[in-house]
């Protein structure tokens, strides 16, 4: 996403990475390529940390935008980190945070709630029932999310983006096909 043009390639100032599996494919090494001051394959609190107190230092209008990319979240990582706490205060560092994870509870209620945007791809019956239930009531209930993902995601590299902070939730497959939200669908 971040290397793509039509997506967010230049969409921020900086774009800090953090990731466990960032050397373990060819993806995670053109990340580090294109950012190879900002890209870590650790999840350290102190380096989030310092790089929260530098935006915060700067004046609100001249505070850089800044993509912060949390991938591969490890799973002994607390509730209370601040990789997650972060997701309710990111706005005051001129951030957006990104969450990569391949299962959705392992983000805390602290990061659904605030989540803005969901991009689903291919899922299990389980995860899209657990994301169905969270995020539903936006489009109707759960039965009428899971229609919204089975057309968007008919295939294994499509996915479904939903921009939660609409209501109701407007629904895209891919970023460009619009889908209009039907609540008898």
């Amino acid at each position: 996403l971040f290397l793509n043009p039509n997506f967010f390639k230049d969409a921020h100032d900086s774009v800090y990475i953090f990731s466990t599996t960032l050397h373990q494919d060819q993806t995670g090494r053109k990340l580090i390529e294109e950012f190879p001051a900002t890209s870590y394959d650790s999840f350290d609190e102190g380096k989030l940390q310092r790089i929260l107190d530098y935006q915060q230092q700067a004046d609100d209008d001249e505070r850089e935008s800044i993509a912060l990319v949390f991938d591969d979240l490890p799973h002994n990582l607390k509730r209370n980190s601040l990789f997650f706490t972060i997701a309710s205060k990111q706005r005051h560092y001129g951030a957006n945070v990104f969450y990569s994870v391949q299962n959705f509870k392992m983000v805390p209620p602290v990061v659904r709630n605030n989540a803005t945007n969901l991009i689903l791809g291919t899922l299990n019956s389980s995860q899209l029932d657990q994301i169905a239930t969270e995020y539903g009531d936006g489009l109707g209930g759960e039965d009428n999310f899971k229609k919204y993902h089975r057309l968007t995601v008919p295939e294994r590299f499509n996915f479904m983006y939903v921009k939660l902070d609409e209501f109701p939730n407007q629904i895209y497959k891919a970023f460009e096909d619009k889908l209009l939200y039907q609540d008898d669908m």
